[in-house]
């Protein structure tokens, strides 16, 4: 299946803007509470954290030699990695929140339940909470230059990526597996209640990806930081602008538009603490 599917015009369905709109509201109010849960432990996180990125990052390293190697399997084994960020980030995001012993088995029921109860909801709450847990520690460990820099580069990565031709490829081994590599976005809100192969069936749902979400995770966790109305402006200007742009002509998601629009305000805030 691609991101490219469309649903019918003329039937009661939404357009795949609205269905994303939806989400992002949900994922924005989850995500300042996830902020205020932090706030009360002044952003203090254990020292398994620095290893368990350290481990991401040496993993990141060796795949990106492989991948100059063979070539022609990079691009896929760039968004498997991503998968593993986000199971990692459930971690990182527990462990940073909650007592250890709450951590473990908060982590552990969030990673396993998609693969007992593959229900939509529980595989995109876990993969959430993922693309939070590791833009905390992009939020806690970047400087504002490098956070914008690697933004900027996730914006042009994310406009590109939906012209990749090796996506078919990778959503067709994703779906065999029945793992899809990223959100599984339904277009209508009872499929979040379906079961993964029944959502992403053609015109169902697609497929977006967790990079944008990690970095507008990372941009949201630092406005809310410097002032609750930056991050409130953000989260309204978003989502305006998905409503009048969030689609194409051919009805296709400009999944990388919620993310330009937080890298400016990102950017418009550096400005202004100047």
């Amino acid at each position: 299946m691609s991101d490219t599917n469309q649903p019918l015009k003329k039937s009661n369905q939404p357009g795949w803007k609205w269905s994303h709109i939806y989400f992002l509201a949900v994922y924005f109010l989850a995500l300042y509470l996830v902020y205020w849960l932090l706030s009360t432990k002044n952003f203090l996180v254990p020292n398994l954290i620095y290893w368990l990125v350290a481990f991401l990052a040496s993993l990141t390293i060796l795949l990106m030699v492989l991948g100059i190697l063979k070539k022609n399997i990079s691009y896929v084994w760039w968004e498997v990695l991503l998968l593993v960020f986000g199971f990692s980030g459930v971690w990182i995001l527990s462990l940073a929140a909650l007592p250890f012993w709450a951590a473990v088995m908060v982590a552990g029921a969030m990673v396993l339940l998609p693969y007992i109860w593959p229900l939509t909801l529980w595989h995109d709450l876990t993969f959430v909470l993922g693309s939070m847990g590791i833009g905390l520690f992009l939020a806690i460990r970047f400087p504002f230059s490098v956070l914008l820099v690697c933004s900027l580069g996730v914006v042009a990565y994310e406009y590109s990526r939906q012209k990749q031709t090796q996506m078919a490829t990778l959503l067709s081994e994703a779906f065999r597996t029945g793992l899809p590599p990223g959100i599984l976005l339904p277009i209508k809100p009872i499929g979040w209640f379906k079961a993964i192969e029944e959502t992403w069936q053609a015109g169902s749902g697609m497929v977006i990806s967790l990079l944008p979400l990690i970095m507008l995770s990372a941009i949201g966790l630092r406005l809310a930081h410097v002032g609750w109305y930056w991050y409130l402006l953000m989260a309204v200007t978003v989502l305006a602008t998905e409503i009048v742009w969030g689609q194409d002509k051919q009805d296709r998601l400009r999944s990388w538009i919620f993310l330009a629009v937080a890298v400016g305000f990102y950017a418009l805030m550096g400005i202004a603490n100047l």
